[in-house]
């Protein structure tokens, strides 16, 4: 029997089949170990370590990403702020397109940043307390 992959699952959204995010999970798992926390969203999921997030939703011709940077004290305004990145194109429905988005969830996560990720903005953040 063939070893299914994360790029099996992916490939099998074209075809209306459920995405299976534990696929997904399991390169993060054994590149980061299992800080890598997985949440389904209502329009899609989420994956959150070491206080960053990454965020997926299906649209209309592939997966669209948004990456959320650890919280810190903005400069200018002096409150809390976390970067936002996304990538310049939606990750397609295959095996390529999802192997593209592991790649990118882990270089996120060990902490690249520009050029291979466009900053979109900040979200601002209340103060704990």
């Amino acid at each position: 029997m063939r070893r299914r992959g994360p790029g099996a699952s992916v490939a099998g959204m074209a075809r209306s089949e459920p995405l299976k995010l534990l696929d997904l999970t399991v390169s993060l798992y054994r590149a980061l170990g299992p800080s890598v926390v997985l949440r389904r969203e209502a329009q899609g999921a989420s994956w959150t370590f070491d206080g960053q997030s990454a965020f997926v939703e299906m649209q209309s011709g592939g997966i669209a990403a948004r990456f959320v940077d650890r919280p810190a004290i903005d400069a200018v305004s002096s409150s809390r702020a976390a970067a936002v990145y996304c990538v310049p194109e939606l990750y397609a429905l295959n095996a390529a397109g999802c192997e593209r988005m592991v790649c990118d969830l882990l270089a996120f996560f060990c902490g690249t940043r520009e050029p291979r990720f466009r900053f979109s903005g900040a979200e601002a953040f209340e103060a704990a307390g």
